[in-house]
């Protein structure tokens, strides 16, 4: 490989070493456990395992970042979420120009590592000029992406490594919309990551436009100490997942007012939050519908980065859901949902008419909410549907069945 990589303006120029980069990662990590296995590495000269942490990085997409937890530009640490803070940072007010940003929400699920790289993430965006808004405590991400479209919020931040295995942790970033980013914003914010890594392999701080951002210089206190300094953002703490929470209680507001059918009552539900941070909040959005009766896997209800119930934490994948179906048998339930660690993905299962459960693929559900809301709103003009490429044609047809147009 030549030793030479490229400036931002195209130019050739010289490609630190390995050993190189460790040692000014060492310089710039926030990190006191981190920093001391990286340092006990460049003292022993281990190459071998420097070359495997520091050649190359992480590079984001419109799924964000996910790595294993561990020390350097290849694994999910404090400094990797301060240097995709800073790069966001940058693209948030790259595209706003002139204008003022609006605050970015920051949230995190119940991993490794969640909190310490949320609170890096707050640093980051304060020293950029950015405030932040925190949820405190474990969240689930829906809360998070809820947060930027109802508080006006310019972009969402989110640690989770979503259904990934125990030893993962990872950053999704959710824009103005509340949507996950689409192209070309990942394009954007990955080119600011390789500016902020220029910087840094040469030899020099990683800053925001209004100071170093917290772990790239020796100390610069607090979140709180942070937004007391002239130009810098300030940090709103929203609260908790928890009953009269503004931020809960708007939620709930939105749930609750969702178009819904009067069937019989109560429908039993079997749950599982496959030990990750669903649970609170669905409690409370079940519990004021009064029409379902919830019942969970107890083993599995509260958070647990270690996961030691399921070998792979996503509802998808065959086995996951065998404590909740075997609840749902002994309850009757008349259906079994499973959530995965952070929340934005379930799966479903129904009664099957030979007796056992139907595990319904995502199409599957899909396809039976477009019905439940093509039945409700059949008097309402001008109804419109979509979906992605990779899912099912199914609810093309059924768009059209009932009128409803679809893209």
């Amino acid at each position: 490989m030549p030793n030479h990589e490229r400036n931002p303006d195209g130019s050739a120029r010289h490609r630190a070493s390995a050993m190189d980069r460790a040692r000014r990662w060492h310089a710039a990590d926030p990190d006191p456990d981190d920093r001391a296995r990286l340092l006990s590495l460049i003292d022993e000269q281990d190459r071998s395992a420097i070359d495997g942490l520091f050649d190359g990085r992480l590079h984001f997409g419109t799924a964000g970042l996910r790595a294993p937890v561990g020390v350097g530009p290849n694994r999910m640490n404090r400094l990797m979420s301060a240097i995709t803070a800073l790069a966001t940072a940058r693209v948030l007010m790259e595209q706003a120009g002139t204008d003022p940003v609006g605050p970015v929400v920051v949230a995190h699920d119940a991993r490794r590592g969640s909190r310490e790289f949320a609170a890096e993430i707050t640093d980051a965006l304060c020293a950029s000029g950015l405030d932040a808004m925190t949820i405190s405590g474990p969240a689930p991400t829906p809360l998070a992406a809820f947060a930027v479209r109802h508080l006006d919020a310019s972009a969402g931040m989110v640690v989770t490594a979503s259904h990934n295995p125990a030893r993962d942790n990872g950053i999704k970033v959710y824009w103005s919309d509340g949507a996950q980013i689409a192209p070309p914003v990942d394009r954007q914010i990955s080119d600011a990551m390789d500016n902020l890594f220029v910087d840094l392999w040469s030899g020099g701080q990683i800053i925001g436009p209004h100071g170093p951002a917290r772990g790239s210089v020796e100390d610069l206190g607090s979140v709180e100490d942070l937004g007391s300094v002239e130009d810098l953002g300030s940090v709103e703490d929203l609260g908790s997942v928890e009953e009269g929470t503004p931020l809960v209680e708007a939620y709930l507001s939105e749930a609750a007012g969702l178009p819904r059918s009067e069937g019989r009552h109560p429908v039993v539900v079997a749950y599982t939050a496959l030990h990750g941070v669903g649970a609170d909040l669905l409690e409370l959005a079940l519990g004021r519908m009064q029409s379902v009766e919830l019942v969970q896997v107890a083993s599995q209800r509260e958070p647990d980065p270690l996961f030691p119930t399921v070998e792979f934490p996503n509802p998808e994948e065959p086995g996951a859901m065998r404590e909740v179906l075997e609840l749902a048998d002994a309850v009757s339930a008349d259906l079994a949902i499973a959530n995965d660690p952070d929340a934005d993905r379930l799966a479903i299962a129904a009664p099957a008419e030979e007796g056992g459960w139907q595990v319904l693929s995502g199409d599957e559900t899909g396809a039976l909410l477009a019905h439940h809301l093509f039945t409700l709103t059949s008097d309402i003009d001008d109804r419109l549907v979509a979906t992605t490429v990779v899912s099912s044609r199914l609810l093309g047809s059924m768009a059209r069945a009932d009128g409803v147009h679809f893209e």
